[in-house]
This record gives C-alpha cells, sequence and structure tokens, in this order.
C-alpha cells in the first residue's frame, strides 16, 4: 500500500493519533498526504491506508477527511454514510481483489484464517470480502 501511495504522489505519516482515530487523507499546499495510527497492525494500518487512497481518489474535492475505527470497519452500517461505503469497497478490491480471491478458492483455500494472511488483511475484512462476494 505503501507503494502505491509512493506512486499517487501521496505522503504516508504515521502518527500517535487517538486510538479511536484509525486514520486521515488531507491536502495541504497541493499535496496530499495521508496519516496512519501508529499504534494500529500492520495488517490495520494497510487497510486504513488503501481506504483513505479510496478517498483520494473517489472523493477529490476533500481537503480533509479523517475516519474514526467505527467508521471504517465493514460492520458500522449504521454510520457509514455513501462515500464511507465507497472507500472501504475500494480498499477491499485494492487489498482482495475478486480474482485472486477466486483463484485461491477454485484451488481449494477456503479458510479465512489462511485467505487472510495470503492477502495480508484480518480475518474481519477477509470474512466481509467473502460474504459481499457471495463465497460465504
Amino acid at each position: 500500500m505503501r507503494e502505491i501511495a509512493n506512486q499517487l504522489n501521496i505522503t504516508i505519516i504515521p502518527y500517535p493519533f487517538p486510538n479511536d482515530i484509525s486514520g486521515v487523507f488531507f491536502k495541504k499546499d497541493g499535496k496530499l498526504f495521508i496519516g496512519v495510527n501508529e499504534s494500529d497492525s500492520e495488517y490495520r494500518q494497510r487497510f486504513t491506508i488503501a481506504h483513505e487512497i479510496g478517498h483520494c481518489i473517489l472523493h477529490p474535492t476533500e481537503l480533509l477527511h479523517y475516519d474514526r475505527q467505527e467508521i471504517v470497519h465493514f460492520r458500522a452500517k449504521n454510520l457509514a454514510t455513501p462515500a464511507e461505503v465507497e472507500a472501504n469497497y475500494f480498499a477491499a478490491e485494492l487489498l482482495m481483489p475478486e480474482e485472486r480471491i477466486l483463484i485461491c478458492v477454485n484451488n481449494g483455500i477456503r479458510s479465512i484464517s489462511e485467505l487472510a494472511n495470503r492477502f495480508k488483511v484480518s480475518e474481519e475484512a477477509m470474512e466481509y470480502r467473502l460474504i459481499n462476494l457471495g463465497l460465504l
């Protein structure tokens, strides 16, 4: 994710946010930045960065956007705005492309845990992805 951000000229800044803030996307002086909670796990940071890249690409007029943990989690449907749903879908497709998941499943890899490890995402994120793809 960091390489993709780099290719998009987005600077990633690890930051000691409060525990309920997972990440921010902001523009300053024509430059793009993603702040990511440095205390989150590697997999959580990967999802947050992918999610914030989604905001950058899908919502280019935003100057500042921050995400609380409960908003970014797939299960927070009552808190999710259309922009959050779009950014989550973008992140899921970027981190867990349908084509690659289908290849794994068709080759007999069906364990959520094993799939999550292969794609370097949380088991929760993988479970929701499999549900959304109609595989669970």
